[in-house]
């Protein structure tokens, strides 16, 4: 619990010093950090104390506390004050509330006053945290609000500026040879169905996403922001002279890890010059309409120009020895994939982010991704540009060969469940037919196992035969219907399947040292 400041303030010496003192304040979340015989005394504390709440006597001499309350407000608006008197006045009580009192106590005071104070606590507790809440708000609205630069960019888009009018307009803006550079656009928004599915917390969402994208976007790239018609957010990004936005999917990627929730994005390739500006923004709003129809995020189709030449068979190679979880085969189909190399580092490049994203789509629909692997296949896609072919093949190789033993250990802790699940299975029908003549052949036909191998798990989960833990189980029955019935021995064999008396007294004794009538006997002793 954060404790509230509380100053105490009474005329009387004998009833301040019971105030501070008799009531543990702790225990309903004050800590009392002065006490004054004055309005004057409480006012200098106030101005030298962090103080939250002021308890105070209504009736003083010179500064009433009313008047305490006026000029208190003076030097810190946000006090909060209790009031008590020994006057049952309503217009006592009618004044202090006028004033902001949040709460009026009569005198003599008893030990209701902490139930009072506990719901005061309460009160600013629940108002200091709407303040943080609200104050943290407003600054991230002050820190993403629309610049000069961003009303231009929507004019040149919307067509009410020429190419001419917005370089003039925004050249303390452009970036040195802005009109030789790419330019690509993202747009992106929370998935619809949260506007169903979470209406009050849709637009909450949005503005998280929102400013996820324009926080790490704006570290990367020159930015500019704008809302698309349907209230989605339109990202246009200055790539300088590359023409792929690797880092701005990789964003998009990140965002839907980090913010928890399903989101909908179009991202284009890099198009040239400040024509290419409007011709990003058209591309992505197709994209994004398409994006919308299927439920899932798309990205321009330029990136196909240049794979010409890519090795597809290869690929699928290599797919497969991942599949098989074949360490081997997978360096060896690699090398292959090596020679298709046409030595242009740009097209090279290319080929081995087309050979990553293929990779994590397939682990994807396999056994899935945890979270370590999603890491590793994030930094791959940052080294895409920061280092040349031969050291990506390398990290490439080394992401699938951990790849392939995060599948063996999830491959094995598949078959321990369903193993177990096996093993569960059968246990409750033998607990469910221990009457019947229960043999391993049946009980393995029941949950769609070979005999041999049901046999060869059972043991390995139970940790005992299936022969013996079958007979365990009658002889558990067996001892709970001797001291809880007054079935006969016969018939209790019966109920546990084991119809002949005198097989059924024989093994009871090799189990429990003692035949049936006897264990009954010296139970109920």
């Amino acid at each position: 619990m954060n404790l509230l400041n509380l100053v105490i303030v009474d005329d009387e010496p004998i009833i301040l010093e019971g105030l501070s003192k008799t009531f543990d304040w702790e225990s309903v979340g004050f800590s009392v950090v002065g006490t004054a015989m004055s309005g004057k005394e409480a006012l200098s504390i106030i101005e030298n104390e962090k103080v939250d709440v002021v308890l105070t006597d209504i009736c003083m001499k010179n500064m009433d506390g009313i008047e305490l309350m006026e000029k208190a407000a003076l030097t810190n608006p946000e006090i909060r004050f209790v009031v008590l008197s020994a006057y049952k006045d309503f217009e006592y009580a009618k004044a202090a509330c006028d004033k902001g009192a949040l709460a009026y106590i009569v005198k003599p005071i008893n030990d209701d006053m902490l139930l009072t104070m506990e719901k005061v606590y309460r009160i600013v507790t629940k108002d200091k945290e709407k303040d943080v809440a609200v104050e943290a708000w407003e600054n991230i609205f002050k820190e993403n609000q629309s610049s000069f630069p961003t009303y231009m960019i929507s004019r040149l888009i919307e067509g009410s500026l020429t190419k001419e009018q917005f370089i003039t307009g925004c050249k303390d803006f452009l970036s040195d040879g802005a009109q030789e550079h790419y330019y690509a656009t993202i747009i992106a928004d929370v998935d619809v169905i949260y506007k169903i599915s979470e209406y009050e917390d849709f637009d909450r969402k949005r503005f998280t996403l929102f400013s996820y994208l324009e926080n790490g976007l704006s570290k990367e790239y020159k930015l500019w922001t704008k809302k698309n018609i349907d209230g989605s957010g339109i990202f246009i990004v200055d790539l300088g002279n590359n023409n792929k936005p690797y880092k701005c999917k990789l964003i998009i990627s990140n965002a839907k890890i980090d913010l928890g929730f399903d989101i909908i994005s179009a991202v284009t390739d890099g198009y040239y010059g400040i024509e290419g500006i409007i011709a990003s923004v058209t591309a992505a709003k197709k994209l994004y309409d398409f994006a919308c129809e299927v439920d899932a995020d798309m990205e321009d189709c330029e990136m196909e120009d240049n794979l010409s030449g890519y090795p597809y068979d290869v690929e699928a190679g290599i797919i497969q020895a991942l599949r098989k979880n074949d360490e081997e085969e997978f360096k060896s189909k690699l090398i292959v994939f090596l020679d298709s190399f046409v030595a242009e580092e740009s097209i090279d490049c290319t080929f081995v982010h087309h050979l990553v994203l293929n990779t994590e789509m397939f682990l994807r629909e396999s056994y899935g991704m945890d979270k370590d692997l999603y890491k590793r296949f994030r930094g791959m896609y940052e080294a895409l540009f920061n280092h040349p072919t031969h050291k990506l093949v390398r990290m490439y190789y080394d992401l699938g060969v951990y790849a392939i033993s995060k599948r063996k250990q999830m491959a094995i802790g598949d078959e321990k469940h369903r193993t177990n699940e096996y093993v569960n299975s059968a246990c409750k029908y033998i607990e469910a037919h221990l009457e019947e003549d229960l043999t391993i052949g049946l009980v393995a036909e029941q949950v769609h196992l070979n005999p041999v191998y049901f046999g060869r798990i059972f043991k390995a989960v139970t940790n005992c035969s299936f022969k013996q833990y079958v007979l365990n189980q009658k002889l558990d029955v067996a001892k709970r219907l001797l001291v809880t019935t007054d079935l006969s021995i016969s018939e209790i064999g019966r109920r546990v399947g084991i119809a002949n008396s005198s097989y059924f007294t024989k093994i009871f004794r090799e189990a429990t040292g003692k035949i049936p009538s006897d264990y009954r006997i010296d139970s109920k002793l």
